[in-house]
């Protein structure tokens, strides 16, 4: 295998390495935009919940009459309580998923990364095979000078 070739091959070869690059990026930009919106819907979701305890809330303290008997106290210790876990629930969801997006998104400035020297590496390949192509046509021109002067009659014999 000339030299010709083995470029040729070599740029085939960098050129498929940097479109896995890319596709692995793109996957890693979809992994980062859906994470960010399952933590967006989580931060609606605790958002709506704590709403709605506030409003709870305020309806019991706003209770006519100001006593509630012991059932009505049990009723509201036992709601209270599950708000309290479903708020607990809740954060510790957003708390997960805002981790998994961070690691998405360090993960895809990595692949970014890697692309980026790739297609650095698949540049640099296609200016050595430029280059490569001018030295080869300067020589075949070179050449074709020293043909011709070499076929042409001197002195006129």
């Amino acid at each position: 295998m000339n030299d010709q070739q083995q470029l040729e091959k070599l740029m085939v070869l960098r050129q498929q390495r940097v479109q896995q690059a890319e596709r692995a990026l793109l996957e890693q930009q979809r992994n980062c935009r859906h994470s960010a919106e399952q933590l967006y819907m989580l931060e609606q979701r605790l958002s709506a919940h704590l709403h709605a305890v506030d409003e709870h809330e305020q309806h019991w303290f706003d209770t006519p009459g100001g006593s509630l008997s012991g059932p009505e106290l049990e009723d509201i210790r036992q709601a209270i309580d599950d708000h309290q876990r479903e708020t607990a629930s809740l954060d510790h969801q957003q708390r997960e998923q805002g981790q998994q997006h961070q690691a998405h998104q360090e993960e895809r400035e990595q692949r970014a990364t890697e692309w980026a020297g790739k297609v650095r590496a698949h540049r640099a390949l296609e200016e050595l095979s430029r280059r490569h192509d001018r030295k080869r046509q300067s020589h075949q021109e070179l050449y074709a000078e020293l043909e011709l002067e070499d076929a042409t009659p001197r002195g006129g014999h």
